[in-house]
Parts: structure tokens; C-alpha cells; sequence
């Protein structure tokens, strides 16, 4: 007998994850992610397919989707993507989700009921490993981002101990690169990181190929046991 398939209650998803247990409720009221199981007691779990499933959705609300709009996109009803509207808290209820502190005006992290909007390019019929990637090249674009705030930072610093208050134009530069930081990708930004993804890893020679997989097998081969057995256990089971 195989060993038992892991479950998680909202509190110990919510742990899990660092989202927070009223956002995952409010993804079960609405119907985008909602445990599929009940143990002995009859509460509810989140299985490996539901994880899995929220994991897109966490991914499609940083590709900018409203939650309306993944919702349509995980259910096979491609009219979600390329939508401006409003997204799944209807009305603009952004109370309900719990991430805004229900401040409402569109100032919503939770339900994403500031309608950013989709677009072509980017849904739900990638594959879990597109979707891994393209998150990749996300990171990657905000560690850039965050490395060229560190250097204005610790320029201004030096200044500050130099000559003391900056200038009104290095302050002006400072704030741009905390908004480069802070940078929400649109669905043409994201699509053109994959294609440069994509185009680099043509030109890559073999040997660099193979050096690239034994970086991984080296990230693999540095993990101890238990966070191994973690990785496996915790990972969603692929659709047979």
C-alpha cells in the first residue's frame, strides 16, 4: 500500500503557504479553490489536486488576472483572458477577501478587485512547469530590480554621511527604483521574458546545457533528507 496522500486543513494550508486563512476561505466561498475532502471527523481538507489548483491561481494573479477571470480560465471558459472588469468578489467587495483590510477602492490585494485585467498569452492552460518558469522570470526580473535599488541606497547612504541630506533628484531616483520593485508585470512584459527565456536557452550549447542541469541537481543534491521528502511529498500529483 502506497503511503497515504497528505492533506491540509485551511489553517495548516494557510501556514503552509503564508496565505492567509480568510483569503482561502473567501476562495472557497466564491468556488475558485475549496478542500475536496472530509476526514473521519468530517472536516474538510485541501488535497493535492486542490494545492495544486491554487497554485495557478496564485501564479495568474501575479500574471495580473482578476480572480473572475481565472476562474473562467481554470474552468475551460476562455472568455476570462483580455477582460479589464472587476474581479471575483463582485461589486468590489474587497472586504471580503481580509488581504485589504477591506479599505475597498480598488486598493485590493487579496480579491484582486482592482480589475488589472488579463490578456493574451498568459492563462490556464499552461502546464505547471510553464508556469514555474515564468515565475522564475519573474524573480529574476525583481532581483535585478531590487540589486539596482540596493546600489541608489547605498550611494545615497555615502551621501548622507558625506555631505548630509541628498538631493531632491537622487530622492526622485529613489523612489523609481522602489516602484521598479514594486512592479506589477502585464501580460505583454511576461510574454516577452518567456520568449527571451526561450531564446536564450536556444543558444545555449550543450555543454551549457548540461552545466545548467547540474546547477539544479547540485540545488537537488544539496537539499537534506527530510526537505526531499517534503518536496515529494507536498508535490501535487500530475493529471494521468
Amino acid at each position: 500500500m502506497g503511503a497515504e496522500e497528505p492533506t491540509w486543513s485551511v489553517g495548516e494550508l494557510a501556514a503552509a503557504t503564508g496565505l492567509t486563512v480568510r483569503t482561502l476561505h473567501h476562495y472557497d466561498e466564491i468556488g475558485l479553490v475549496r478542500p475536496s475532502r472530509r476526514n473521519a471527523a468530517g472536516h474538510r481538507r485541501y488535497t493535492a489536486g486542490d494545492v495544486r489548483r491554487l497554485h495557478r491561481v496564485v501564479a495568474l494573479r501575479g500574471f495580473g488576472f482578476s480572480l473572475a477571470e481565472i476562474a473562467a480560465l481554470l474552468d475551460g471558459d476562455g472568455s476570462g483572458g483580455g477582460r479589464g472588469g472587476r474581479g471575483g468578489c463582485g461589486g468590489g467587495d474587497c472586504g471580503d477577501c481580509g488581504d485589504c483590510g477591506g479599505r475597498g477602492g480598488g486598493d485590493c490585494g487579496g480579491c484582486d478587485c482592482s480589475g488589472r485585467g488579463g490578456g493574451g498569452g498568459v492563462g490556464g492552460g499552461l502546464d505547471v512547469r510553464e508556469l514555474v518558469l515564468r515565475q522564475l522570470d519573474q524573480v529574476v526580473d525583481r532581483i535585478t530590480r531590487a540589486s539596482e535599488l540596493r546600489d541608489r541606497l547605498e550611494v545615497v547612504l555615502a551621501q548622507f554621511d558625506a555631505v548630509g541630506d541628498p538631493s531632491a533628484g537622487v530622492l526622485v531616483r529613489l523612489i523609481e527604483g522602489t516602484t521598479a520593485v514594486e512592479h506589477t508585470y502585464t501580460p505583454e512584459e511576461l510574454e516577452r521574458m518567456a520568449a527571451y527565456r526561450r531564446e536564450s536557452s536556444e543558444r545555449l550549447s550543450s555543454e551549457e546545457l548540461a552545466a545548467m542541469s547540474a546547477r539544479r541537481q547540485e540545488a537537488w543534491d544539496g537539499m537534506t533528507g527530510e526537505q526531499r521528502a517534503e518536496l515529494v511529498r507536498n508535490r501535487p500529483a500530475l493529471p494521468g
